[in-house]
């Protein structure tokens, strides 16, 4: 799923020259996808925006030539993050796991947004804060 029209029309492109059969859809995180699922997702993986307003400005040049909408989340950084932590526990099967990629900046904080869910904060190959990979309790 994403937001932007592009980007599923290249996510589109990719699968099929791989050869993968992949359903890409367009929308607001979980908004696309039927009801029937909820409760019964195993793997769900996030790579959304989780850059501050502010901190636009400080990027490289090559990271600017991405859409903002791919980076900037909103004035604290984690609006995106916070959104799908607070539904992933309702979408995730029992023992169903989540990864999300988050802010080195705010990992701490986006751990706690995970509801529903066992989460803790792994770091990338270069030692940051960069994930939050949580499972669903079973109850």
């Amino acid at each position: 799923m994403d937001a932007s029209r592009d980007a599923a029309a290249v996510a589109s492109l990719n699968a099929r020259r791989l050869g993968l059969a992949v359903d890409v859809l367009v929308g607001d995180l979980f908004d696309p996808l039927p009801a029937s699922i909820k409760g019964h997702v195993d793997l769900l993986v996030a790579n959304p925006p989780y850059l501050a307003d502010a901190e636009l400005a400080s990027l490289p040049p090559d990271v600017l030539k991405e859409p903002t909408m791919a980076l900037v989340a909103g004035e604290r950084g984690d609006e995106i993050v916070e959104r799908i932590g607070m539904a992933a526990g309702d979408w995730l099967a029992p023992r169903g796991v989540v990864v999300c990629e988050i802010s080195e900046f705010a990992s701490q904080r986006s751990v706690e947004h995970f509801c529903g869910v066992e989460g803790e904060v792994h770091r990338d190959l270069f030692g940051k804060d960069r994930f939050v990979v949580g499972h669903r309790r079973v109850e």
